[in-house]
């Protein structure tokens, strides 16, 4: 007997074989088992485990597949767990004898057996003999007709295809319509529109690697199918039901997605090129690296809810009707242009996204992930909240955030400034008690008066603000303020937004269009910060620490720089203050000023010298020693460097621009004065002065080096306290005729100057 070659053997039916007494050849329905049994059956009605796949030619041998799709070897028993192509597998044949029918096995070693089914449901076998065994006697039914014959009649005629090999077959010109396809393998196939499987279906089904241009398939019900590298450009997938399938990298463009079901379903790196997804469900699938940018019917999508779109592109569409939840992750994805307006992005996460343009106005975004995001040119507007939001690291140029609610802080009503009076005088004001349903309990607490009070009912604390135009009775939320950290905010508009206590250590705020107008900062952290032209007039900044901030020419008129409720107060140690200006209503009472860098009218007092100096400064030399006392506190002398003495025995100057240096930075010149106190003590004090070199990023990677010109701070005794820590580290009620005011302006560890001017990241 021929034995077939299972590998390169045709489909060649799907068949029900009844042994005597009706018992037909069958997996155990219970399922677990791979063991080949019989089972009492109708073989005209078999049931789905008493079907299986022939593979070759039943007359001169073919390979069995089991309904639970693998291949049938013979193992103290015919088990089913062998893969196409397994040498191991046996081939069987329908032998007649004396017209009755029987089915042979040619094992691996060519030797010849008869299959029989034994009483206790078991197969066993016996050597072929002249006269066949009465138990190995067959009828069969074949339920689907072969690949040759369907070929042939154009049509499956909706028979079963469960389970069949059909892989790297042409299949163009055969109808699949109503078919069941399920678990079948059409890997590396060809069909088209003629292949028409509309409404068939395919659960389980694999068409990875297959040609599937123009395929025809609305309806197809495919649940956890594969089409893995398959090319579906222009196919007609709609209505269809996809959940759980895998789309990895096949090519959508062009197809027809419409009133599609991809619940679940993996569509990574697929591109979707003109593809229509009107009324598609992809809630929970995975779309990373997808292409939906040049999609069809974005904004009619149902849902993507759950959806995992890292690095997906939907560049300019309209989502503001598609379903999102808090699980839709748009990590990396491309969102430019899209409108999400109106959408509650409460905690969705869009790290490193890039959002320019985007349109996200009257959006909910508390604990949104906008960490790294690029945000530029998007519109915020509403009033929005964005409590607990992290965008740390985001770029937020010329984004338009008044009135945004970033702070763990809630404004719960207004009232009139003629309030102010009557909580001054410890009383609660009719409108504030009404309006909080206060008990007759209620106390107010002045912590400074015209500007802060306290107001406690039991257990509930508010705080009520003055901000120069109304009174914001506010309550301090119990959630997280947002997170800024090192955010470039380039022209960013946060006008009266709520920011208290909000992390914005070493953001760079800055530019003509860059405002914090009546905003409320109080208590947050704007360490390290660039704010160099900022303007925060009227801002409420109450305990806000500012340490080691870059303030150049920075504006604080009429912004309210007290302590906190706490008592906390607002902090400028370290921080660059030459030019920064503080009008009369703005004051520092109580403020920490610690080695703070503030100019005075010749520079910015740094580090004072002995008399001794006095005579080698005279001839107009730098000595030896000189070089030596500035590289001390760590300002260096060019080799350049040039001394002029001003005015001999009083003054002098130091010019210290390296003309070839571009990278050089720090003060340009120092100014050095003799100071003589009232007690007969004299020293030399030292200033830098203006220019003020830093480096400036040239939009190519590079920097280029800027000379920037710097004034005074513009803050008067007046407005500093007793209680003020001065730069030097000493309180202010220490000045007296032995301690000067220059000499409290002077820090005790001399500022270094920053070294770069929008050099964000």
């Amino acid at each position: 007997m021929q034995t077939a070659a299972p590998a390169t053997t045709d489909f060649a039916g799907k068949y029900a074989i009844a042994f005597p007494n009706n018992q037909l050849l069958c997996l155990p329905a219970s399922g677990g088992s791979a063991t080949l049994g019989v089972a009492a059956g109708d073989l005209h009605n078999p049931t789905a485990n008493q079907l299986v796949n022939l593979y070759g030619n039943t007359q001169s041998g073919f390979t069995l597949q089991a309904p639970n799709w693998l291949y049938v070897w013979y193992n103290n028993g015919y088990v089913a767990e062998k893969q196409r192509g397994d040498t191991a597998c046996s081939v069987f044949s329908l032998q007649t004898v004396q017209s009755s029918t029987y089915l042979v096995e040619t094992a691996p070693d060519s030797t010849v057996y008869y299959v029989g089914a034994n009483s206790d449901g078991t197969l066993s076998r016996v050597p072929n003999s002249e006269t066949p065994p009465a138990n190995a006697q067959v009828a069969t039914n074949q339920i689907t007709d072969s690949l040759a014959s369907i070929r042939q009649q154009r049509s499956t005629m909706a028979n079963p295809l469960t389970g069949v090999y059909l892989a790297g077959q042409d299949l163009r010109n055969i109808a699949f319509m109503s078919t069941d396809l399920s678990f079948a393998d059409f890997s590396n196939t060809t069909m088209d529109s003629t292949s028409d499987a509309n409404g068939a279906t395919a659960n389980g089904t694999r068409f990875d690697n297959a040609n599937l241009t123009n395929w025809v398939a609305n309806g197809l019900v495919c649940a956890k199918g594969s089409f893995v590298n398959a090319v579906l450009t222009n196919a007609k997938l709609s209505n269809g039901t996809f959940t759980g399938s895998t789309f990895n990298k096949a090519d959508l463009s062009g197809a027809n997605l419409q009133v599609s079901d991809f619940t679940g379903a993996a569509l990574i790196g697929c591109p979707f090129a003109g593809t229509l997804v009107n009324q598609a469900i992809f809630r929970s699938a995975n779309l990373t690296n997808a292409d939906l940018s040049l999609a069809k019917g974005v904004e009619a999508i149902i849902s993507i809810e759950g959806a995992l779109l890292i690095a997906t592109n939907l560049k300019g569409h309209d989502l503001t009707n598609v379903a999102i939840d808090a699980q839709t992750n748009f990590m990396s994805a491309v969102l430019d242009g899209c409108n999400l307006t109106g959408k509650n992005l409460t905690n969705n996460v869009f790290v490193r996204a890039s959002m320019q343009g985007v349109k996200l106005d009257n959006t909910t975004l508390n604990g949104v992930q906008f960490a790294f995001a690029n945000l530029t040119n998007a519109s915020i507007t509403g009033g929005i909240t964005m409590v607990g939001a992290n965008l740390a690291n985001a770029n937020l140029q010329n984004v338009n955030l008044t009135g945004a609610q970033l702070g763990a802080k809630t404004t719960l009503l207004k009232a009139p400034l003629s309030d102010s009076s009557q909580l001054d005088s410890g009383q609660i004001p009719a409108d504030i008690s009404t309006g909080l349903k206060l008990s007759g309990g209620a106390t107010v607490q002045v912590i400074q008066s015209g500007l802060i009070w306290q107001i406690t009912d039991g257990a509930t604390v508010y705080q009520v603000n003055n901000n120069s135009y109304v009174l914001l009775v506010q309550q301090v939320n119990t959630s997280n303020a947002a997170v800024l950290s090192n955010a470039y905010m380039f022209e960013t508009n946060l006008q009266q937004a709520n920011l208290f206590a909000v992390e914005m250590s070493g953001v760079h705020w800055y530019g003509s269009g860059a405002s914090a107008l009546s905003a409320d900062l109080g208590q947050a952290n704007l360490s390290n910060a660039f704010l160099s032209g900022m303007g925060f007039k009227q801002s409420l900044m109450q305990g806000a620490s500012l340490d080691y901030a870059t303030l150049i020419g920075t504006v604080f008129d009429g912004a309210n720089l007290s302590p906190s409720s706490s008592l906390k107060p607002t902090s400028f140690a370290f921080a660059a203050m030459q030019s920064t200006s503080f009008a009369s209503t703005s004051t520092l009472y109580n403020a920490n000023l610690t080695n703070a860098a503030l100019a005075l009218a010749n520079g910015v007092p740094l580090f004072t010298l002995d008399v001794s100096f006095v005579s080698s400064l005279n001839t107009g030399t730098i000595s030896t020693a000189l070089r030596t006392a500035f590289a001390n506190v760590a300002y260096t002398l060019v080799g350049v460097a040039g001394l002029t003495v001003v005015q001999a025995g009083s003054a002098w100057q130091i010019a210290n621009i390296d003309s070839q240096n571009a990278a050089q930075t720090g003060y340009g010149n120092f100014y050095l004065a003799l100071e003589s106190q009232k007690n007969g003590l004299s020293f030399i004090q030292v200033y830098g002065a203006a220019p003020l070199l830093l480096l400036n990023a040239d939009g190519k990677g590079g920097q280029v080096q800027l000379q920037l010109a710097f004034g005074p701070t513009g803050l008067t005794e007046q407005q500093l306290n007793g209680n003020t820590t001065c730069p030097s580290g000493m309180r202010y009620s220490y000045l007296s005729d032995y301690m000067t005011y220059a000499m409290l302006m002077t820090p005790a560890l001399p500022p270094l100057p920053p070294t770069c001017l929008n050099c964000w990241n």
